[in-house]
This record gives C-alpha cells, structure tokens and sequence, in this order.
C-alpha cells in the first residue's frame, strides 16, 4: 500500500473511531471488520455466477435468518424482506398488522434508510407487486409476466445487501451476552462533517488517481483457490454491479457515527455533488434521493399521473432495448399507456419511429380536450449489448413535439459524462451500486415546474433517509469525477477494443452486437459483450468459467424482451416456459434460454481478459455430449448443470462468511 493510502487510512480510522468509549470502539472495530470482509467480495446476488455472488448470497440469506430468529418466526411460515422506508410503505398497504413483523434501521440508531419486514408467505405469494423491476420476476413477455417468489418479487432492484448485513451484524452485536448499544458521547460538529469527506488521496487526479483507486479495491489482494493455485479473483460483472472502492467504504462507516442533528449537512453535501456531476444546478433541478433505479422510476411512475389529474392516461415511450426497471413500472402503474420502440440487433433504436409516434400522439392531442401528456423513457445504455443511446438526438426530437424525457442513466453514469443541462434532460436517474457505492442509495433529478417535482419532494425525510449510503454515493462520485470521465471512458474503450478483438478468435463463439472495432460509431458502445459458446448450454459455460476464478452473468440480465429478440425465441416457446414456470418451475428455470455477459470497469486489466481467453478457448475445445450440444444449439440451458465452484469454494466460503458472521 502506498504512503498516500496509508495516512488516508489511518485518518479516517482516528477519526471514526474517536466518537466511542473503549467499550464502543471494540464494538464498532469488530462491526467495520465484518463490513470489510463483507466488502471484499461484494456481487450483486441475482443471477450472478461466481465465487463472489456464492458468498454474497449466503451473507445475505443469513440476513434473513437473524431476524427470523430476532423475532422467533419459522423460515417455513415466514420470509424477511429488506428495502427502504417507502418500498416498506407501499408493502404495508396491502396488509394487516397480523400479518407482518417490522423493525428500521433508526430504531437501532443506524442511519441506513432500511426497513426489514417479515411476512406471512401465505400473502405474498399472488399478485402484482408494489413496486417492480429488476429481480422481481421469473419471465417477461410483451403481454405478460411471470413473477417471482417472494422476497425476490418484493425487492426491486438490486437489494441493499450492505446495508442488510450493517444491520444483522448490529443486532447480533448488541443482543449477544454482554453486547452494547450504539452511543454517540462526542457529536460531530458542522466541520466535523466535512471530515467524512476528507478527501482521498489529495493532490492527485486522473490517471494517478485511478491507479491509486484500484490499488484501494477492497479485494485487490484477496488469492481465490483454483485446482491448481490461488490468484487473485477477476471481476467482469460491473453491469451488474461495481465493487467497492475503499475510501468510499470508510466514508460509509463514518457516516454510521452521526448523530441525527448532521444528517441536512450530509446530504446538502452529497447533493451539491450530484448536481455538479452531472451539471444539473440546483435552481433547475430537484434531487431526491432513493435506493436505486428501480424505486425511482416506481416513484415517477406513481406520482406523475397525478401532477394532472382529469386528463386522459399519461403515454409513455420506451424500447425493447430497457432494463425491466424501465419497463414494468410503466406497465402496472395506474394512468399509463405504453408504446414500446424497435430496435435492431445491434441496439439501435429507430429514431424514425419514435418521430411518427411523436406525430400520431401529437395529432391526437390536438383533437383532444383533456390531452395526454407524452414521457420518453430510454436508456442511457444497454446493459445487454453495451449500446449507448444518442441522447442528443433523442432529445432534440422528443422536446421538438413538447414531449419530456426521462433516462435511466444506471449503466452510464460511472462511465460516461451526461450533462443535463446540454442534452435538455427532464429526469434522470441512477443507482449506487453502478458507480462503486452499492449502500442503498441512488437518486432522481427532475427539472423544477415540470409535473412531479412538488410531489417528489415529500419523500425527502432526512431523519429516515439511509444517510451513510447517501454520504457512500457523494464519495463516489466526487472520486470518479476527479478521474474525469474522460479518462475513464478512454480506458474502457481501449479495453474494449482488445476484449471484443480476442473473443471473436475463440471457435464456435456468437458476438451480440456492434462488434466491427473500426466503426465510427464504436465510441458509442460500453465495455458490456454478451455472447455463446454454440456447442455449449450458456449455464454450463458460466459455471466453467466460475469455476476458473471469474465473475460474470448468465441469463437475460432483466432484459427479457431484447434477449428474446436477438436470441429470435418463437411466441410459443415463450408462452411454453410461461405455462412450464407454474406446472414444473424447477425444471422450466433449469432450460430457460439465455447468454453470458462480462462487463468492464475500474480495476480490470489486459491480463484478465487474456485469462478470460484462454478460458474459453478450453472450454470450446471440451469434447459435449448430444444433449448440451443440441440444447445449446437452440440457445437453452442445461437442467442438470451443477455448479463446479459449490465443492470447490465450499471451505473458501464458509470461512469467509465467518468473517462477516462469526456464528454461520
């Protein structure tokens, strides 16, 4: 570690640690240990294939089962759902006191935002849920879902895993033989709070910055067994969700110190950040901070069509190249009509298109007394085919027809600049774990006198918003900023080039997308490659892989529609696995068509993707049975795929969570 990093360290350990008697700061030492392990192989838990999404799915089960037993409730009888205050709310409408369990993260004196409920199974198994999007479903057609079970189909988005085990570890801690509460003797002062954040490294920017950043990455020096060695693990999973950059991990854990009076201080701080990052002045924008894409774009939907309430259904226009997040809120909200765009394989969308819906809608309303208001909803980028939209373009068309744009800006943010003052966006929103603060929080701007703004703003309750995770996210972006997106965005495009260059050397592989590198318009696609193995069932090749030491995703990453669409699934072969989820759903989930997708960002390097090839050229070269070659020919899993790293991690995982949980 270098003399930079080390006095960063130290000081914010002192200055954390200064706020507690001696008998706290055991407390609070022993909480940010098991926070740095937990840290240290953070992946998001849906879907995920390797060692890091093994660990952090049984970390966050285990999360479940602590409150389970904190209440004395049956995991037969009972499930634990976490998610924010308002997720929380919209869950407790639809049910009767008997029929849940509830504790927050403020009655533990925790500044987190977080809200576990445990639920009767009984009543959660039917029905649309409150809020929707990612996670929260089994499959996805243009007519129709298939959701999940619960807790998956209450937590949308990516839940805040972090934050579950900040909370469980807390409260085994406190309720243990001899455990302490929480005090706060020593209140931060207003220039205290400044010192949470201290800034990293300072004096460096740019490309010395970014190699001290990864120098920081929690696991940067974490050796994973393998059959032969222990290296280190290489993580390409970044559209999934980014790992935690150390300083904004110590940021977290001072923020879990303040006392309520510094919370306004905090979270002024992190919206200045904000709205410089992305050149969004206060006096034109409101920001609300929430805990992720999918809750934001819940909440827009919720609220709009009451902004003008007496007009016919407000029209929303997006496209099969959107993130369920950005799909299905607008399906089930009340008030709304959908019109879904075209795009082609290679994920552009027709901006033709959405010209003539423009003109149809515009004639309409003419004609019309109580007319329609119009939201464009897109995507920044795809999270499938690494497409970045034309926003300019975009919003020129969609402002030239008095329409209002929102972009879903989670796979762009921490890669790409965005300004919304130039591109004229109305809304945009993001999530945390996109940008290395996965803590719970994201946020939403919205342009000021637009509908929603006023309504929006009653959900900023600072008393219960999840402060820590907002400090987090404040961190992140003032950190990537001082990179420069430029430099970021420079070194994901020479990446990028070399990734896609290698993959299509390796026999029998399928490429998605733009994959011409000369291309003029390649500078409009992110580090984010799916593709196959055509002789091998894409859940055997991510298992292969993961047992190889890489972290990566297989399936159709919550974007059902557009890999249908590039994969050319026939309608009856979905309605088939729809009727097939309900009457056999083990078998069903276990032939589910699908891809592979890694994904670039801070930390990755040459050499992993040289290690990524030579992987994959063995598994080409692995002599498959009929059934895998004749599944994979017709882009379906293997039902009876197990995965290698279970017995071969076992031992690896088990002492690891034991790190973060000591009684697992």
């Amino acid at each position: 570690m270098s003399a930079g990093l080390m006095g960063v360290k130290l000081k914010l350990l002192m200055q954390t640690e200064k706020q507690y008697s001696p008998q706290d700061k055991d407390t609070f030492r022993t909480l940010a240990e098991s926070l740095q392990a937990a840290a240290e192989t953070y992946s998001n838990v849906h879907r995920g294939a390797g060692l890091y999404s093994s660990i952090s799915t049984q970390l966050y089960e285990h999360c479940r089962a602590v409150f389970l037993d904190y209440w004395h409730l049956s995991p037969r009888d009972w499930t634990v759902v976490f998610g924010s205050d308002y997720a929380a709310e919209r869950c407790l409408d639809l049910l009767k006191p008997a029929d849940y369990r509830l504790c927050r993260s403020v009655d533990w004196g925790l500044p987190l935002g977080l809200t576990v409920l445990a639920l009767k199974k009984r009543i959660v198994r039917m029905g649309v849920p409150p809020l929707s999007g990612g996670g929260t479903i089994r499959l996805v057609s243009p007519g129709w879902v298939v959701w999940a079970d619960a807790p998956d189909r209450l937590e949308a988005g990516t839940p805040p895993i972090l934050n579950a085990i900040t909370l469980a570890r807390v409260l085994e801690l406190v309720l243990q033989p001899g455990g302490q509460p929480f005090k706060k003797e020593q209140p931060f002062t207003s220039a205290a709070v400044s010192d949470v954040f201290a800034p990293f490294a300072p004096g460096f920017s740019g490309e010395e910055l970014l190699r001290l950043l990864e120098e920081s990455l929690p696991a940067r020096n974490l050796k994973i067994p393998l059959k032969k060695n222990r290296r280190a693990y290489v993580y390409l999973d970044h559209a999934a969700s980014k790992p935690v950059l150390k300083p904004v991990l110590d940021v977290y854990l001072a923020a879990l110190n303040l006392p309520e009076n510094a919370f306004e201080n905090v979270i002024r701080h992190t919206a200045g950040i904000c709205e410089t990052y992305f050149n969004a002045p206060p006096g034109d924008y409101e920001l609300i901070f929430c805990a992720n894409t999918s809750e934001a774009i819940n909440m827009l939907a919720a609220v709009l069509p009451q902004t003008l309430p007496g007009t016919t259904p407000w029209t929303v226009i997006n496209s099969v190249l959107d993130h369920h997040s950005n799909e299905l809120p607008w399906r089930y909200a009340p008030g709304w009509r959908q019109i879904r765009l075209r795009a082609d394989d290679l994920g552009w969308i027709d901006l033709a298109q959405l010209e003539e819906v423009l003109t149809g809608l515009q004639l309409q309303n003419k004609n019309n007394p109580q007319p329609s208001p119009v939201l464009v909803s897109v995507c920044g980028a795809s999270n499938v085919l690494g497409t970045i939209n034309d926003l300019a373009a975009i919003s020129k068309l969609v402002h030239a027809y008095g329409a209002r744009l929102l972009v879903d800006a989670a796979q762009l943010a921490a890669h790409r600049k965005l300004d919304l003052q130039a591109l004229q966006i109305d809304y945009l929103v993001f999530s945390g774990h996109k940008v290395y603060a996965p803590f719970g929080s994201g946020a939403l701007l919205a342009r000021r006198g637009w509908p929603g703004t006023e309504l929006l703003g009653q959900f900023q309750k600072s008393g219960t918003q999840n402060v820590a995770g907002i400090a987090a996210l404040g961190a992140a972006l003032e950190l990537l900023q001082r990179v420069g997106l430029n430099v970021i965005e420079q070194r994901e495009r020479e990446l990028s080039v070399y990734l896609i260059q290698n993959l299509a050397a390796v026999p029998g592989i399928q490429l998605y997308g733009l994959q011409d590198t000369a291309a003029r318009d390649f500078k409009q696609r992110s580090g984010v490659v799916s593709f196959r193995l055509k002789q091998v069932p894409h859940n055997v090749l991510a298992f292969e892989l993961a047992a190889d030491g890489f972290g990566l995703r297989q399936g159709c990453f919550c974007a059902h529609l557009l890999v249908k669409q590039l994969m050319h699934i026939q309608a009856w072969r979905a309605r088939l696995a729809d009727a097939g989820s309900f009457v056999l759903p083990r078998l069903t989930a276990g032939l589910l068509p699908g891809l592979v997708r890694v994904s670039l960002g801070l930390g990755n390097t040459h050499a992993d993707i040289d290690a990524l090839i030579d992987s994959l050229q063995a598994a080409a070269r692995r002599p498959r049975n009929g059934w895998e070659r004749q599944l994979a020919a017709s882009h379906n899993a293997w039902p009876f795929a197990e995965s290698k790293c279970a017995s071969q991690w076992s031992a690896f995982i088990r002492s690891h969570c034991r790190r973060v949980f000591p009684a697992m």
